[in-house]
């Protein structure tokens, strides 16, 4: 039986969609325990920001195409999870994993390094995000509150617990990779 194959990535089709919708069930996974079962342990009295990582971690290992897919269902699961009121979200994740997937293809490896610059650079953007947020609301507090009390437990909340799932990502897209190379 032949597949149509798609051009990027020399994956049958219903191999990809079959990947993409494992992806999916997990991010919606990966939201409902960052809201239910995180947020009752908060790292620095923070949540930490789970799916950030998940994106980051596609988009390194699955390329920027998957990245960006995945990226805007994370941000919709995260908006519709109580994540965020401007309905951003869907464009950051989807931001965060194809720019992964890109810095990865063209300035950096696959290597544990690039992984902890590349969630330095998220979780930083993500802290940004937080400080619009913040200066956007009725009573938003001074910039240096907002900065020790919101911003920097965030980043550290979602930095730390980030480091791991480089070989969730890792061992996730892992099979789709080899069956290909063994073909």
């Amino acid at each position: 039986m032949e597949f149509t194959k798609q051009p990027h990535d020399n994956i049958p089709a219903s191999r990809a969609a079959l990947k993409l919708a494992l992806f999916a069930v997990l991010v919606f996974i990966i939201g409902a325990l960052q809201v239910s079962l995180f947020s009752k342990v908060r790292l620095f009295s923070a949540t930490p920001d789970i799916l950030l990582a998940f994106v980051l971690g596609l988009g390194v290992f699955d390329g920027e195409r998957t990245g960006a897919v995945i990226g805007v269902w994370a941000g919709v699961v995260s908006d519709a999870l109580g994540g965020s009121v401007l309905m951003f979200s869907p464009f950051f994740y989807l931001m965060a994993g194809y720019l992964a997937g890109i810095a990865v293809k063209t300035l950096l490896g696959k290597n544990f390094l690039s992984w902890l610059v590349l969630c330095f650079a998220g979780c930083t953007a993500r802290a940004v995000m937080t400080l619009i947020c913040i200066a956007v609301g009725a009573h938003s507090p001074s910039f240096a509150t907002a900065l020790l009390h919101v911003v920097l437990p965030e980043f550290a909340s979602t930095y730390l617990p980030a480091l791991p799932v480089y070989f969730l990502a890792r061992l996730l897209c892992r099979p789709f990779h080899k069956s290909m190379e063994m073909s």
